[in-house]
Parts: structure tokens; C-alpha cells; sequence
């Protein structure tokens, strides 16, 4: 048995899982990974809304205060070239407001937490996602 908590182990010790964080990107140690991460979290934003709306490409476009293109790119996550104040604009272009919060850290360093509002309008409690912690040692 491992010692690790991270790794579960079945009875053909072959097949081994580990455990990730809420980052992929992180766990497999890509640069930025907070910042990707957030991208990716604020276009699967962007994405419910549409859904949610029943958006046609063409009409969430308009919506948004964009382009077709940049609106096919975000539904098909590619967020590459997409800077996080910019996908921010875009949820405020179609009446979601975003709130920021800044407070000292108890320790060293800080974290960076979202509650992405589409999980929430669909009735879940959401909650944060954590994209850094730069408190744990």
C-alpha cells in the first residue's frame, strides 16, 4: 500500500490513480497554470450562459459585444490569445456583474479563488474554486 494519500491502489498493483487538484494545468506542472486555468473557467462560463440562453453563435456574438469567431473560439475552448480582463468583459457585456475580493492573507503569499456564476444559476451551491495557494508552505 502506498503511503501517499494522493494514490489509490486496486488489488493488481499495476493500476495506480492519483489524485489531481482543481488544476490540471498545475498538477502537470504547465506554466501559468492559474492564469489557464481561470481562462478556461471563465469561457465554460461563457459557454453556460449561452446554453443556458439558447444562444445561437451569431446571436450570442451580438450579445457579447464580439465577433462570431471569437465567440466560436471560446465555445470550442480555445482560449489561447484571450487575456482573463478580456473574457471578464465579455460576462459583464451581457449583464453578469463580477465581484472582487482582496484581503491579507493570514501568511505568506495568498490565494486566488472563483465561484463561476453559471454553476450557481443552475441551482447548485457552486462554491470556490481555488486556482493558487501560495499559503501552504
Amino acid at each position: 500500500m502506498s503511503d501517499r494519500s494522493d494514490v489509490v491502489e486496486t488489488q493488481d498493483d499495476d493500476d495506480r490513480v492519483t489524485m489531481g487538484s482543481t488544476n490540471v494545468f498545475r498538477d502537470f506542472g504547465v506554466p501559468d497554470a492559474e492564469a489557464r486555468q481561470a481562462r478556461i473557467l471563465l469561457a465554460a462560463t461563457i459557454m453556460d450562459i449561452v446554453q443556458d440562453n439558447g444562444w445561437s453563435q451569431k446571436e450570442a456574438a451580438e450579445r457579447f459585444r464580439t465577433d462570431s469567431v471569437n465567440i466560436s473560439k471560446i465555445l470550442g475552448g480555445r482560449v489561447r490569445g484571450f487575456s482573463i480582463d478580456r473574457l471578464l468583459q465579455l460576462v459583464a457585456n451581457v449583464g453578469y456583474s463580477i465581484d472582487m475580493m482582496i484581503s491579507a492573507a493570514p501568511s505568506e503569499g495568498g490565494t486566488l479563488r472563483v465561484a463561476p456564476v453559471a454553476s450557481m444559476s443552475r441551482g447548485s451551491t457552486g462554491g470556490w474554486i481555488c486556482l493558487w495557494d501560495r499559503t501552504a508552505s
